[in-house]
């Protein structure tokens, strides 16, 4: 399964943030050169000279996925929009509240 990535690449006093799906963080890696590259219309052996490792000019992470609530996504939604989302946040509870019974 595919990963989300961050990568942020120092270019010239500038800071370039984008985002890639792959599979492990050396994929990303060449991922973020071409985008960098398509970007800065530089070619992709001169990004891969720059960013070779022996400086700290970029860094690249794993974005882990946020575990949501559906409750309390629901409760904020009503916040917002009260007249809709009420009758969703009842669906959201009546949902869970089956799933519980099923499970024990």
């Amino acid at each position: 399964m595919s990963k989300l990535f961050k990568g942020t690449f120092n270019w010239a006093n500038e800071s370039y943030e984008m985002y890639t799906h792959c599979h492990a963080a050396s994929g990303a890696f060449y991922n973020f050169i071409a985008q960098l590259s398509r970007k800065l219309e530089v070619g992709k052996t001169t990004l891969l000279f720059r960013f070779d490792g022996s400086r700290d000019n970029y860094f690249i992470e794993e974005v882990k996925p946020v575990e949501r609530d559906p409750v309390k996504d629901a409760e904020m939604l009503l916040e917002v929009f009260p007249k809709g989302v009420a009758k969703i946040l009842e669906e959201v509870k009546e949902d869970e509240s089956k799933d519980s019974k099923k499970d024990s």
